[in-house]
């Protein structure tokens, strides 16, 4: 029997859009609907009322044809036409859009539910076979990293920094999903989410309307794969009165002369398209600028012009658009101008983050339960016995110090362990091999991005010890050096411990409640991890000179 017929389309939820065909009119750009001359029908999909919007758009000469002509001194005259649709459906009290070649141009970005396709593929992707990953770096001056796999990797491979990166799109292959693609052979289906959700849905009515019912049933009944959760770690501030006050700071910092926290970015949906995009126009208030390129200061500029009180409204009345030529006829995508634009504001000494013209921060119950589950790790009698840091002394001589004083411990401080996954910098498979071949990490920590790094790199190369035989033998073999062949790992080693040392240079003892709240969480996820490995996690101070009596 062959194959039900499936689409790839992206699917959006719109958000404050009446389900029926009058209410159905607000999701959309009408500035771009007049100017396309969009055909606007009426309909039913499956029973569910529908508005389906289409038509062609003519120009009569290509606008390469110019330069073309110039550069070959031929007469170069073609015309260009495309055919665009755009489907509104309500489907059970909730409205979605497909758009079909730049039919999806026409549905108001305000609209757009944000969250939605980030949602369900935390639900419904396999944590094991991820493909694509887009993040924002929080306090990173606007630094968005993007990640290919083809083949897809597990999540822990990616390095994602769970308390500092904020996921804005994955993608990868479904997890047991109950659409049409999948109905008859329980295949995986690709899915891209961000904004949107990308993914082959049913084409004959009554299965494109039952694979939205199945996803609007995944993201409302389902919990998140644990492996996936802490993507939804950063939420959206939730009460009116905190954001409007978070607003009211953001204007100020923007009629100022110096707005260091605030930078210029690329919303998640126009990633794609901004790769291709030759020239932009940018209206805040009531001009629209053309620009070659985006920068932070022609927000600012504009934002100074606008009255107190009134810039962050501006910007989210404001529009940005790409253009694919140079004369802005064709348009790749377009977004709120406060979308354009990252900032960090402070109020009552926490830090709230503007992405994607949200307010964001750290969930604080989700802090106080990463304090209560890092608690067990710290032991009132450690298992490794390391000697007083000296003042002046380097994490490296620290090290060397261990090896010295301690019969057991071998320092191995950045020595890289290169593999076929780990081909040119190599991982550090810890910093100094304890009794009973404890991995030890050794941090002496300014702040909580370098305990950061030092969970990271205590789960990674564990997990690359037990995954890889390839790593488990050039470790082997880089201890059997270092000791001058007088130690040696067995055979069937396996990561059982990782212990993680550390000195705070402010000189506080450390404690949970003494670790910095975002390096809370990133032990916590590492724990996690190991212990799902079989591996125990230990946390212990390392003593100050002045601390030894």
């Amino acid at each position: 029997m062959p194959r039900e017929s499936t689409r790839d389309l992206t699917l959006y939820r719109l958000d404050g859009v009446a389900p029926h065909p009058v209410g159905m009119l607000d999701a959309l750009d009408h500035e771009r609907v007049d100017q396309w001359d969009a055909d606007i029908q009426e309909t039913q999909i499956a029973g569910c009322v529908a508005l389906w919007l289409s038509g062609r758009r003519y120009r009569r000469r290509a606008e390469w044809c110019e330069a073309a002509s110039i550069t070959t001194g031929l007469d170069v005259d073609f015309d260009e036409r495309s055919a665009f649709g755009l489907l509104l459906l309500a489907v059970d009290d909730t409205v979605y859009g497909i758009g079909y070649g730049r039919g999806y141009l026409l549905i108001s970005d305000d609209r757009k539910d944000h969250g939605f396709g980030i949602r369900f593929a935390l639900r419904r992707l396999d944590p094991a076979e991820i493909q694509d990953v887009a993040r924002r770096r929080i306090g990173a001056r606007g630094r968005t990293d993007l990640t290919l796999v083809p083949d897809g990797v597990p999540i822990w491979m990616l390095g994602v920094e769970e308390n500092a990166d904020v996921v804005r799109r994955l993608g990868g292959r479904s997890d047991e999903l109950a659409v049409t693609f999948s109905a008859e052979d329980q295949r995986p289906v690709r899915l891209e989410a961000g904004v949107g959700l990308r993914m082959r849905l049913g084409v004959r009515p009554e299965h494109l309307v039952g694979d939205i019912r199945e996803i609007a049933r995944v993201c409302a009944e389902e919990s998140p794969n644990p492996l996936l959760q802490f993507v939804d770690n950063f939420r959206p501030i939730g009460g009116r009165a905190r954001r409007d006050e978070l607003d009211q700071a953001l204007d100020a910092v923007l009629g100022g002369e110096h707005a260091g926290e605030v930078v210029a970015v690329v919303p998640t949906d126009c990633l794609r398209g901004f790769a291709d995009a030759r020239s932009f126009t940018i209206k805040v208030g009531s001009v629209t600028m053309p620009v070659d390129a985006i920068e932070t200061e022609h927000f600012l500029a504009r934002c100074r012009l606008q009255r107190p009180g009134q810039r962050v409204a501006a910007l989210r009345a404001g529009k940005v658009r790409m253009f694919q030529d140079d004369r802005h006829l064709e348009e790749l995508g377009a977004a709120s101008a406060i979308h354009w634009l990252e900032a960090v504001v402070s109020r009552d000494n926490r830090r709230y983050f503007l992405l994607d013209g949200e307010w964001y921060e750290v969930d604080i119950g989700y802090l106080d339960d990463k304090l209560r589950e890092i608690e067990g790790l710290f032991a009132d009698d450690p298992s490794v016995d390391l000697p007083a840091w000296q003042p002046g002394s380097t994490e490296r001589a620290y090290n060397m110090h261990v090896q010295d004083v301690r019969p057991g411990y071998l320092c191995m401080d950045r020595e890289m362990v290169r593999t076929t996954f780990f081909p040119r910098g190599g991982f550090e498979a810890c910093d100094v091999l304890g009794p009973d071949d404890a991995l030890i990490h050794v941090k002496f920590a300014e702040g909580a991005g370098s305990l950061s790094h030092l969970f990271t790199q205590g789960a990674v190369s564990a997990q690359a010890l037990l995954r890889s035989d390839e790593a488990l033998t050039r470790f082997s073999g880089m201890v059997a050096q270092l000791s001058g062949g007088r130690r040696l790992i067995p055979p069937d080693f396996r990561p059982r411990k990782v212990v993680f040392a550390i000195l705070l240079r402010k000189g506080d003892v450390v404690t949970p409640g003494s670790l910095f709240p975002l390096a809370r969480v990133a032990l916590a996820n590492a724990a996690r991890l190991l212990h799902t490995h079989g591996v125990e996690v230990e946390v212990v101070g390392v003593r100050g000179a002045a601390d030894v009596t």
